[in-house]
C-alpha cells in the first residue's frame, strides 16, 4: 500500500469513526475525529503531489502549501470549506465547544464530500510535477523562520532601549 493510500484508507475509516460517534450522541468526540479525517485527506492530497510525508504532516509546510496549490488549481470552494471545518469542528467544535450541536452535526456530515472532492482532485493532479514548487516552499519556510527569529531580536533590542530609557529618566531629577 503506498503512503497515499494509506493516508486515505486512515482518512476514510477515521471518517466512518467520527459517524460512529455521532450516531451514539458523543457530537463533540466526532468533531474531533471529522477534523482528524479532513487532516488525512490534506496529507494524502500532498503526497499525491510528490509532497514528503513529512512535509505533508507539517502544518508549517503542509497547511500554506496545500491551500496554495488548491487555489492555484482554481478550487477556491475546498480552501473555504478546509478554513469552515477547521473553525466549526476543531476550534469551536472541540476544543472550545461552543458550536450548537445541530451546525456541528451538518458540518460532520458534509466531511465527506469535502473528502471526496480532494481525493478525486488528488487522482487527477497526480504526477503533476511541482518538485520546484516544494523546494521553493521550503526555502520560504526556512526564510519565514529568520524573519521570526529577526522579529524576537528586534523586540529584545526595544525592550532593552525601554529600559535604558527608563533607567536615565530615574536617575534624573525629571
Amino acid at each position: 500500500m503506498s503512503d497515499y493510500e494509506k493516508y486515505v484508507s486512515s482518512a476514510l475509516q477515521i471518517y466512518d469513526d467520527a459517524i460512529r460517534l455521532l450516531e451514539r450522541g458523543d457530537v463533540f468526540d466526532a468533531a474531533e475525529k471529522a477534523w482528524c479525517a479532513i487532516e488525512n485527506s490534506r496529507k494524502a492530497f500532498l503526497i499525491a503531489l510528490g509532497v514528503s510525508e513529512q512535509k505533508a504532516s507539517s502544518v508549517e509546510f503542509g497547511v500554506v502549501f496545500f491551500i496554495r496549490v488548491l487555489r492555484k488549481l482554481g478550487r477556491k470552494d475546498l480552501v473555504e470549506k478546509h478554513y469552515n471545518f477547521d473553525y466549526c469542528l476543531r476550534i469551536r467544535g472541540f476544543y472550545e465547544p461552543q458550536m450548537p450541536v445541530d451546525v456541528l452535526s451538518e458540518k460532520i456530515y458534509e466531511v465527506r464530500r469535502w473528502m471526496d472532492e480532494i481525493f478525486e482532485l488528488a487522482n487527477k493532479v497526480k504526477g503533476l510535477d511541482l518538485s520546484d514548487a516544494i523546494r521553493m516552499m521550503d526555502e520560504s519556510v526556512k526564510l519565514k523562520r529568520k524573519i521570526l527569529q529577526m522579529n524576537m531580536e528586534y523586540q529584545r533590542m526595544l525592550q532593552q532601549i525601554d529600559a535604558i530609557i527608563s533607567r536615565a529618566i530615574a536617575k534624573s531629577s525629571y
